[in-house]
């Protein structure tokens, strides 16, 4: 039992470093979208992505890792990575109608952006446990619609005529609401 200890030891102490080093690349990110702002270039360089996922392919076969967990880890880095450069100038607030799997992703994707989300829906119980996974803040609909600039809506198709919808969409007046079902 002792040799389990350690080695969940040095898994702990690997993780940390994973972690520092995955910081100090978003950081690197976000110096090149300034870059990239200043001299007017576009964020995605399919190029390079190219490139870097040839590196990690070759990498990951040579530290005898899984290629189909180096392009799931490689995936999420360079999702984020490039949100990281696109940061927003000012930060905005978005209420999500939603709290499934899009819900959950677009909150967390915005909320890394820079911008105020919150989470909403007709189940306030289910959208606080969602918002804390992300760190987000949850609002019942008519708060959440009073104090957000943007909606959008991740609910599933079936859901786009239920009562809680189209009393959100009434009182969405003057908000910019963006649909992108879930299912």
């Amino acid at each position: 039992m002792n040799k389990l200890k350690e080695l969940r030891k040095e898994i702990d102490v690997v993780d940390e470093e994973i972690l520092k080093l995955v910081s100090r690349r978003l950081r690197a990110s976000r110096e090149i979208g300034e870059l990239k702002r200043k001299h007017v270039r576009s964020i995605k360089d399919n190029k390079r992505e190219e490139k870097v996922k040839a590196h990690w392919i070759a990498s990951s076969q040579k530290y005898n890792i899984p290629v189909k967990l180096t392009e799931q880890i490689l995936t999420q880095l360079l999702t984020f990575s490039r949100i990281s450069q696109v940061r927003a100038s000012r930060s905005v607030n978005v209420a999500i109608l939603g709290y499934g799997g899009m819900g959950k992703s677009i909150a967390s994707l915005l909320s890394f952006a820079g911008h105020d989300v919150a989470l909403t829906g007709r189940n306030l119980r289910k959208a606080r446990k969602v918002a804390s996974e992300v760190n987000v803040r949850v609002m019942n609909v008519k708060k959440a619609l009073d104090w957000a600039e943007y909606l959008i809506l991740a609910v599933p198709p079936s859901a786009v005529n239920s009562k809680v919808v189209l009393q959100t969409l009434k009182g969405s007046s003057g908000k910019l609401v963006m649909d992108i079902f879930s299912s």
